[in-house]
């Protein structure tokens, strides 16, 4: 449904689908600064259980799927990355301001932690996709 269209198409969908069968009609809003989180798949597999119409603009659908793209491309970047043993030469030569110190734990945690997350965006990405 295109954008400008959204809400009126909801909703003649809510009125249309209420008359005869109640199904709720729920919106599908995604841009590409939006986090995946846990939330975003619940409502989606909310809507299959109870066989709920879901509408979409393509700019959320393209905005999702770009996001997946850049998930996904962030995950093997760092994988390339650590093959090549780049980013630990990186972490050790960190540069600052005071000239080259060697990076602490703490930020290389942060970078494990930043992995962590891509996954789970990535995995959420794949379960959303699966539900769709």
């Amino acid at each position: 449904v295109p954008s400008a269209l959204l809400t009126f198409s909801r909703a003649v969908l809510r009125e249309r689908f209420s008359s005869f069968v109640a199904k709720a009609v729920y919106t599908f809003s995604f841009d590409r600064a939006t986090e995946l989180e846990q939330p975003v798949l619940d409502k989606m597999l909310v809507a299959k259980e109870h066989g709920a119409v879901v509408c979409a603009s393509p700019t959320a659908l393209k905005s999702f799927a770009l996001k997946f793209v850049e998930v996904m491309h962030h995950l093997e970047e760092r994988s390339r990355n650590q093959e090549s043993d780049w980013q630990t030469t990186l972490m050790q030569n960190a540069i600052t301001l005071g000239g080259l110190l060697p990076l602490t734990d703490e930020a290389k945690g942060k970078a494990a932690t930043e992995t962590v997350l891509l996954v789970k965006q990535a995995e959420l990405c794949a379960r959303i996709l699966r539900v769709m």
